[in-house]
């Protein structure tokens, strides 16, 4: 099925066959994302991993990732946000930014790179920004780049005069990428921002999403807690953060909330979170000793 958004063509895959030729036979054709103001403005003129175009930059972002950020030992020295304190929890500590704002610059994000701009349907409208989403994407990249820059500067600074000098986190390492003569395609700053913003961007919002939705099914269906947590008191508890919460913790929705009254809206977006905050009862289910 063909259909017409704005000036541009558009093919509904509405059968299996129709899916197969798109996703396997001819899936190097369609592989990249529509070039938008999103990607444009929010990923750095489309240099990070979600908005690439296939290709040899792409397909050199991804080895990066696997090879050089991915394994074992990296993973261990990813201290950008857990070990370093880039962000304070009020206006008044001294902070780039502060934790909250950090969170609405990534709900931002999220957001603008879902919705339907009119622009990118209607070039020959793109000037007048009816919507009012490009101005809200070029603000959005001035805070990013104010961060990025702050971290970079401190990153850069640590190496500086250093011989030997071994990468202790993923910016160094992006960094030191960035320097390297020999790579296939040259990486510049904003190269290294995309990415950067690219793991920190999937590393929290993505997961907080994931953890929210996967909470709301449960308030939705009580039974479901049952069945979760009689299985982790049977195989002694497990380390991820939903089997955790349901582990240590009875919940239960608000007084004179029922299940079916629970929203399961959802905000379209990037990573579709849900339109109202869950809020959810948590009281203990262990002994206090073992908190």
């Amino acid at each position: 099925m063909q259909l017409k958004f704005g000036s541009y063509p558009v093919v509904i895959a509405s059968s299996p066959e129709i899916v197969k030729q798109i996703l396997r036979t001819h899936d190097h054709v369609f592989a990249s994302r529509p070039q938008t103001a999103a990607g444009k403005y929010t990923t750095y003129n489309y240099l990070n991993s979600t908005r690439a175009p296939h290709g040899p930059y792409w397909r050199q972002g991804r080895k990066f990732y696997l090879s050089e950020l991915f394994n074992s030992k990296r993973l261990d020295s990813f201290e950008i946000v857990l070990g370093k304190k880039y962000f304070s929890v009020s206006e008044f500590e001294t902070s780039i930014v502060t934790l909250d704002e950090f969170q609405e610059m990534l709900d931002e994000l999220f957001l603008l790179n879902g919705v339907l701009n009119i622009g990118d349907w209607i070039p020959w409208l793109e000037f007048l920004d009816l919507q009012g989403y490009v101005k809200r994407m070029k603000s959005l990249k001035e805070k990013f780049d104010r961060f990025h820059d702050h971290v970079f500067g401190e990153h850069r600074a640590n190496k500086e005069g250093v011989k030997d000098f071994v990468p202790k986190d993923m910016v160094d390492v992006l960094l030191k990428l960035a320097d390297d003569p020999n790579i296939e395609v040259k990486l510049n700053y904003d190269s290294v921002k995309g990415f950067t913003q690219d793991l920190i961007a999937g590393g929290t919002d993505t997961s907080a999403t994931i953890v929210e939705w996967a909470m709301s099914e449960l308030m939705k269906q009580p039974h479901l807690i049952e069945m979760a947590t009689e299985e982790l008191d049977r195989e002694g508890g497990c380390a991820l953060v939903i089997a955790n919460m349901l582990h240590g913790f009875n919940w239960k929705l608000p007084e004179n909330m029922k299940p079916e009254d629970l929203s399961m809206d959802e905000v379209y977006g990037l990573a579709t979170p849900r339109k109202f905050p869950l809020v959810a009862i948590a009281e203990p289910r262990l002994p206090i000793h073992l908190y």
